[in-house]
C-alpha cells in the first residue's frame, strides 16, 4: 500500500492535469471563433470619426485603441468628435448611469461593448466628373451606355486590392444598374478613372440616385440633377 499510494496520486495528478489542459484549449478555440465572428458596430477608413447621435451626457465610453495601446474615457457626445486615426480594431465600453425607466434614455441603444474597424485606405469617388457615354431615356435600353467617373485612393497601406462591386440605380419604376468593367483595382494613392456598364431600362420620369460601395462596404451615392424624361 505504501508503494501504490505515490502511483495514485501520480494518476490523479495526470488526470486533473490533461482536463484543466483540454478545457484550456476548448476556451482558447471558443474565444477565437466568438472573436472572428463578433460583427463589428461600423467600419471607417483611418482618420474618421462615427457619429452615434444624441447622447445625454451621463452616458460615458471608454475607447482602447488597437493592440491596447491607449484608453480614452469620453462623455456623452464628445465620442461623436473622436478621431479613429489609428488602422486596426478599436475596443468601445458604452455606459449609461443614468437609467431610470425603459423610456428614460432618448439616445439609440448600444451594446455594453462595441468594435470599431478601422482600415488603411480611404476610397472617394469624384461625383463632379462623372459622365456618360449617351443621355438616359424613359423606355429606352440602356445596355450600350458607358458610365465613367474617377476615383481618389489615399492610403497607409499600399499593394493590396479592392473589389469593385456594381452600382445599384434607384428612382421611382426604375430597372437598372452598372457593372464594374474592372474587377479589382490596386491600392495605390492617387485618382484612378472606373468605367461602368450601363443595363436595364428607366421606365417612367424620374430622378436617378447611383450607390456606389467603397472599400469599407459603406455606400458613397450620387444624385442625378437632371431629371431622366
Amino acid at each position: 500500500m505504501i508503494y501504490l499510494l505515490p502511483s495514485l496520486l501520480y494518476k490523479k495528478y495526470l488526470k486533473v492535469f490533461f482536463i484543466t489542459f483540454f478545457f484550456l484549449q476548448f476556451y482558447q478555440l471558443h474565444s477565437q471563433e466568438l472573436n472572428s465572428n463578433s460583427d463589428f458596430f461600423k467600419t471607417v477608413s483611418y482618420g474618421k470619426k462615427v457619429y452615434f447621435g444624441e447622447i445625454e451626457s451621463a452616458a460615458n465610453w471608454t475607447v482602447i485603441s488597437p493592440n491596447n495601446k491607449t484608453t480614452t474615457i469620453l462623455y456623452g457626445n464628445e465620442i461623436n468628435n473622436f478621431n479613429f486615426k489609428e488602422p486596426g480594431v478599436y475596443t468601445i465600453f458604452f455606459s449609461d448611469v443614468k437609467k431610470f425607466g425603459p423610456n428614460d434614455c432618448v439616445h439609440p441603444k448600444f451594446k455594453d461593448k462595441m468594435l470599431i474597424n478601422v482600415t488603411p485606405t480611404e476610397m472617394v469617388f469624384q461625383f463632379s466628373k462623372i459622365q456618360f457615354s449617351d443621355k438616359i431615356r424613359v423606355g429606352k435600353n440602356c445596355d450600350d451606355i458607358l458610365m465613367t467617373l474617377p476615383v481618389t485612393i489615399n492610403s497607409l497601406s499600399e499593394g493590396g486590392k479592392v473589389k469593385l462591386l456594381k452600382v445599384n440605380v434607384t428612382g421611382n419604376d426604375v430597372n437598372l444598374i452598372a457593372m464594374p468593367l474592372q474587377e479589382e483595382i490596386i491600392v495605390k494613392n492617387g485618382t484612378y478613372n472606373l468605367s461602368y456598364k450601363l443595363s436595364g431600362t428607366v421606365n417612367k420620369e424620374t430622378y436617378l440616385m447611383f450607390d456606389f460601395v467603397d472599400n469599407n462596404n459603406e455606400t458613397q451615392t450620387y444624385y442625378q440633377l437632371e431629371i431622366v424624361n
